[in-house]
């Protein structure tokens, strides 16, 4: 079986920037496995929203780590799913996207006469779960406002010399001990 824990690799958190060189730090728990047989893993990160593989420049988010243990057992395997967040989200909003794990052993380890290939084992593709889960998001310092007219509540406001207008800014990832 496989569980597993998303985080940000950067920092340990569960907020990945939306930069170049983003990486979601996979540790996947696999259990019962067998000394000196070959395992795969495949992470794919999918969009929350949709239920769909996250899409970077058209191509689903992956990525494969291929180990052999030393000893039989459980073990904790780390999988590096590296990807450009820079457009995955604008300002102020965030993605979740959750990771998706696939666990599969080389064919010739239950078949002696299998040439190659490899035959799944287990997944953990539980689109709810906290663990697999982690937030894309926009960490750089941004700033929104909001004009309404004080009277009608609206965005538009007659010109007049009674006229009021509350300009709401909102800012977001201010650094603290920073001049802006």
């Amino acid at each position: 079986s496989v569980s597993t824990k998303a985080t940000d690799k950067a920092d340990g958190d569960k907020i990945v920037s939306t930069i170049a060189d983003a990486v979601v730090l996979d540790t996947v728990t696999v259990r019962n496995v067998v000394a000196g047989v070959n395992y795969r893993l495949i992470a794919t990160l999918m969009d929350k929203s949709t239920g769909q593989p996250l899409k970077v420049n058209g191509a689903n988010v992956t990525a494969t780590k291929t180990f052999t243990p030393s000893a039989n057992g459980n073990l904790n395997v780390p999988v590096e799913i590296k990807f450009d967040a820079t457009n995955v989200v604008p300002k102020f909003v965030t993605k979740k996207v959750v990771v998706y794990e696939r666990l599969e052993i080389a064919t010739q380890a239950i078949n002696p006469t299998a040439s190659s290939g490899w035959t799944a084992l287990a997944s953990h593709q539980e689109i709810n779960d906290i663990g697999q889960t982690v937030d894309v998001k926009n960490t750089e310092p941004a700033i929104k406002t909001s004009a309404q007219d004080d009277k009608t509540k609206e965005h538009i406001s007659n010109a007049a010399p009674n006229a009021s207008i509350t300009d709401t800014v909102t800012y977001e990832n201010l650094k603290l001990n920073t001049d802006y």
